[in-house]
């Protein structure tokens, strides 16, 4: 009778390891519920850590990608991810890349790692890697000369606008940083990267320390620059006071565009009506649709002293835009009285396709008079 409870726990236990010879997972499963391991996805940490030396390419690719979704809770993740960035299967690495700047400041220790990804073949790595410093932090200023290099050199448009958004998140830890930035605001975009106005999301994440650079680029040579400098400066606020000068001297530069954005900083940062007025009528007139509609807003801000743009507003209402039509509306009304020439043109609007638009026509009529 013993004999044969033996044999059959014996006949059991063989059975048992044959399954979790052919069910890996459910021995790691098991093995995970013994060690009381964290699991993700249904799985132990150990599973994934094991998947990332697994011979097959979708196995390592979905392990290096989870890892990021369980980050620093295992010591050995972030080893693990490092080695990735070697790995042959260009996703494996991607992944490897993603889940480090995942993982943020514990990670600090592959910031090597990832500044010799920022030189790997495949832009879509680059890519990963430049985002990946910045989600570290200020822990991966070791990071700096090779996103500034990258920024300036790199063939790829979404490289570059990632390594100037890290820059940012990282910090001024190198006086290079914030000319290196500044000198972004002449960066051709490329869609979908956009590297001005990340330069300038940037250098407001440095804060304050990044103004008297920005002042002192209103001289540069480059229009761009110049441009750059002063559409950045119109939402510091007081800080930006010292540029007033060298904004009032923007109103004579060659070009229409900057001597628009120096007229919009001077009235955001100090209210000179009379100064940037008639850059502003200028740009409802005669400049390009952009700049026509923020003049339209900049007008209605300003209010009755602005009564020489009805006018330039009266045929805004008539542009294609609806967004436009409901912005010359606005400014009208704000004008107040001494828009009543527009009252014809406003009644016509009321006739709008677009019901804001209607809405606003109705309302700037009240503000205007009987």
């Amino acid at each position: 009778m013993k004999r044969r409870l033996w044999i059959g726990i014996g006949i059991l236990l063989v059975a048992a390891l044959a399954i979790l010879t052919v069910v890996p997972d459910l021995r790691y499963v098991l093995l995970g519920k013994l060690k009381n391991e964290r699991f993700y996805d249904s799985r132990p940490v150990s599973y994934w850590l094991d998947g990332m030396t697994s011979r097959q390419g979708a196995v390592r690719e979905h392990a290096a990608y989870m890892l990021g979704q369980i980050g620093p809770e295992s010591p050995a993740a972030i080893p693990a991810l490092v080695a990735a960035l070697r790995d042959n299967d260009y996703i494996v690495r991607r992944n490897a890349a993603a889940s480090l700047g995942q993982i943020g400041p514990p990670a600090a220790e592959a910031v090597p790692a990832l500044v010799a990804a920022l030189a790997d073949k495949d832009a879509r790595i680059r890519r990963e890697a430049a985002s990946a410093v910045g989600g570290i932090g200020p822990e991966a200023r070791a990071a700096i000369p090779a996103l500034i290099t990258a920024k300036r050199k790199d063939p790829d448009g979404m490289t570059r606008f990632w390594a100037i958004a890290s820059l940012g998140h990282i910090g001024p830890e190198t006086p290079e940083v914030i000319p290196a930035l500044i000198e972004s605001f002449a960066d051709p975009a490329a869609p979908p990267s956009t590297p001005s106005m990340t330069a300038m999301q940037s250098l407001q994440r440095i804060g304050p320390v990044a103004v008297p650079f920005v002042i002192q680029a209103l001289t540069h040579d480059n229009p761009k620059i110049r441009e750059g400098a002063a559409l950045y400066l119109s939402g510091v606020g007081a800080e930006a006071k010292p540029a007033l000068p060298i904004l009032a001297k923007l109103l004579e530069d060659p070009e229409r565009s900057i001597r628009f954005e120096a007229a919009r900083t001077l009235w955001k940062l100090d209210r000179q009506t009379k100064a940037s007025l008639p850059v502003f009528l200028d740009a409802l007139q005669n400049g390009p649709p952009m700049a026509q509609g923020t003049a339209a807003q900049l007008v209605g801000e300003i209010g009755p002293e602005a009564k020489a743009a009805v006018p330039a507003l009266i045929g805004l209402l008539r542009d294609k835009n609806p967004d436009f039509r409901q912005v010359a509306a606005a400014s009208l009304g704000a004008i107040g009285p001494d828009a009543r020439a527009a009252v014809p043109a406003l009644r016509a609007v009321l006739q709008d396709e677009q019901e804001d638009v209607r809405k606003q026509a109705a309302e700037s009529l009240k503000q205007i008079g009987p």
